[in-house]
């Protein structure tokens, strides 16, 4: 069987703007089938509809993953015919952002400024292993469909075909007459019912509404997997309310509010857009895009240094909570211990416990001061190499100049901060990791062992209720067996000394 990039369903279509998301292995070799490459990859789910579709013929071409760098990644293939096909994945963390910035941010460039990293990355991409013949098609979602317009609009002589889901729309107030032509002759553009990415903007194209399968959430239908399909293998097209807003009302109510306001602001830095567009797909693009590059590290940084002053102060609520409960604690067991005249409960649980509790208190403010200035510090070296591996920029436009890659791009390890104490009394049993540290029968009878291959602390009433169970099913096994008129009897022995027996009557 053959493959042919110019008679896809709109199945096939989705099933490529899908492959842009897969991790590919290492080992990778040109001409490889797709299918072998996804089998080994974490998307091997995806090589089975593949098959189940009729793409198994498709080759690879090439594939670079620059994640760690401008957060780009893009698949190269090609059909029986010798066309090609460039898939571009789109954003990753869409509902993570303080975690992962570098690709929201990268977003909120390429919306503002038109130009951003990551396109930058995308049109030396294309114009590496496009088909010289303009066979070329371009598949993708989300952000990657946002860079593929990019693509388009400069090459659109050359490339038959863009297909994209729920892609943002390329601002097209810094487009030129012929550009907006080429975009409404070739793109075909789809929107899945409650995605908001797709609305946020005006594009310069037919848009067809896709039923959603059903995806619940704010941003599941953004998901490629949410478009309703046909026995036909083509999309189930529905009437939107109208144009621009979402049938979902909380995302309707959303893009009602940002889209205008996006536009507002394209319309404000189109000038600035058409600029920065000149260079793209030039050497000079790299020196172009630095102030945007270091401006999406800077704002990085910013957002990491967010996340770690919220985990600065959870450790320090963590610690102190847990050092106040163990004054409470202990300062019961003494007055237990003083009632019983257990001794040992006193000295062993309760002042333990105490001192126990007092030093946490007192190391809490201590270990958010120091977590803190640590965090800062963070910040600063985040913000350093941001600015140097933005300069790198620099160098690459020099070496592009000559074909070769004179770029760099550091990474540095942040400084680990100081961790809230791990000693823990286990008062309710429980399983301990290896290595952490633990104490057991500080205020009364604990059984360390394991359990179902872990550490685990048994507190007393846990061994009570375990040897009981373990007599009980240790006695009804004894009789259901006992086929004689001697009564049935079960014993438990510890240390060679019998703690518990049943005996029928």
């Amino acid at each position: 069987m053959s493959v042919n990039l110019s008679t896809l369903n709109d199945k096939h279509k989705s099933l490529l703007a899908d492959l842009g998301y897969a991790n590919l292995p290492g080992n990778w070799k040109e001409y490889t089938c797709i299918i072998k490459l996804l089998k080994a990859s974490d998307r091997a789910n995806l090589a089975e509809e593949f098959e189940r579709h009729g793409l198994e013929y498709l080759t690879i071409v090439a594939y670079e993953d620059d994640n760690h760098r401008t957060g780009f990644c893009g698949i190269v293939f090609e059909d029986s015919y010798g066309a090609r096909g460039f898939s571009i994945r789109g954003t990753e963390g869409l509902d993570d952002f303080l975690n992962d910035p570098i690709d929201m941010l990268d977003n909120i460039a390429a919306s503002l400024f038109g130009a951003s990293p990551q396109k930058i990355a995308g049109h030396k991409f294309y114009h590496k292993y496009k088909n010289e013949d303009g066979n070329n098609f371009l598949y993708a979602h989300s952000k990657g469909f946002n860079i593929s317009l990019d693509i388009f609009i400069e090459n659109y002589n050359e490339i038959q075909k863009v297909h994209g889901i729920n892609g943002q729309p390329i601002n097209i107030k810094k487009l030129r007459l012929d550009q907006i032509i080429a975009l409404r002759l070739k793109v075909d553009a789809v929107i899945i019912d409650g995605d908001v990415v797709g609305l946020l903007g005006f594009p310069g194209y037919k848009v067809r509404y896709i039923k959603n399968i059903g995806e619940q959430g704010f941003f599941k239908p953004h998901d490629i997997t949410s478009a309703a399909f046909d026995d036909d293998g083509y999309y189930i097209e529905i009437e939107s309310l109208f144009p621009y807003v979402s049938n979902y009302l909380g995302q309707g109510a959303f893009v009602i509010i940002a889209a205008p306001v996006i536009d507002a602001i394209q319309s404000t830095l189109a000038p600035h857009s058409r600029y920065l567009s000149i260079f793209n797909g030039t050497a000079f693009g790299d020196i172009a895009i630095i102030p945007v590059a270091i401006g999406i590290s800077a704002a990085a940084a910013i957002a990491t240094l967010v996340v770690d002053l919220i985990e600065t102060i959870k450790d320090f609520s963590t610690t102190i909570s847990m050092g106040f409960k163990h004054i409470g604690s202990g300062i019961a067991d003494i007055f237990k211990g003083i009632v019983s005249l257990n001794l040992a409960q006193i000295l062993v649980g309760g002042v333990f416990k105490l001192i126990y509790g007092i030093v946490l208190v007192i190391w809490s403010p201590i270990s958010l001061i120091i977590n803190c200035i640590i965090d800062m510090i963070n910040l600063l070296i985040n913000i350093v190499m941001g600015i140097i591996n933005g300069m790198s920029r620099i160098a690459e436009a020099a070496g592009g100049l000559v074909g070769q890659d004179w770029g760099w791009h550091f990474n540095v390890s942040p400084i680990p901060k100081i961790k809230p104490p791990s000693i823990s009394l286990f008062e309710n049993g429980g399983f301990p990791s290896t290595g952490q540290m633990f104490i057991a029968r500080e205020a009364g009878p604990e059984l360390v062992g394991m359990v179902d291959g872990c550490n685990a602390v048994v507190n007393n009433d846990q061994i009570v209720e375990a040897v009981k169970r373990g007599v009980y099913r240790a006695f009804m096994s004894a009789l259901c067996e006992n086929n004689s008129k001697i009564p049935a009897i079960a014993r438990v022995f510890l240390d060679g000394k019998q703690i518990a027996i049943a005996q029928q009557v």
